[in-house]
């Protein structure tokens, strides 16, 4: 219901305005708040346990970038990431092959930079009014703490899109550390 930005209320309200006896307001407590949280929690675990991570694979913005990334350092060394010891096989199920070309090595590097600029960008607007954040970059001219800011977060998020994707999946994303 608040999701859906409909009143979404306990009924403490009421009770501490003595519309409603105690017991009332224990019975709204337990069928307002307590029981949809416990039909979340086993609903997500049921589907994480029978369908695995789903956000992972389905939602999670993250993933469709270190999907990229692994296909183009892929295509540039025939390994999808910096530590795997040995490259996968050139021969791909579907019966393609893959022949290993150093161009490749740039279009990771862009990629890398590029998503983690776009990310800066948008981490940024959670902190700033999104149109002034935009119109100073429209215009050319972010304030210092703007473009420090962006610079900073674009550097660590290209060197984690580069060096550490898997990696912060396993520790760093919350759903990842939970599931």
């Amino acid at each position: 219901a608040y999701i859906l930005t409909f009143p979404w209320q306990l009924g403490i309200d009421d009770l501490l305005a003595k519309r409603i006896p105690p017991a009332q307001a224990v019975v709204n407590i337990v069928l307002r708040l307590i029981l949809p949280l416990v039909v979340t929690i086993v609903a997500f675990i049921y589907t994480t346990r029978r369908w695995g991570r789903i956000y992972c694979g389905w939602l999670c913005p993250h993933f469709w970038v270190v999907e990229l990334i692994n296909e183009c350092m892929r295509r540039a060394g025939g390994r999808p990431t910096l530590w795997e010891p040995r490259p996968l096989p050139l021969r791909r199920p579907d019966g393609r092959t893959i022949v290993p070309d150093r161009r490749w090595w740039l279009v990771a590097a862009l990629l890398a930079v590029g998503c983690a600029l776009v990310w800066a960008v948008v981490t940024l607007t959670y902190l700033l009014p999104p149109a002034q954040v935009y119109g100073d970059l429209l215009a050319g001219r972010p304030s210092r703490g703007e473009g420090l800011f962006i610079a900073v977060l674009t550097g660590l998020l290209a060197l984690e899109f580069f060096f550490a994707r898997h990696l912060f999946c396993r520790f760093a994303c919350s759903v990842g550390v939970f599931q």
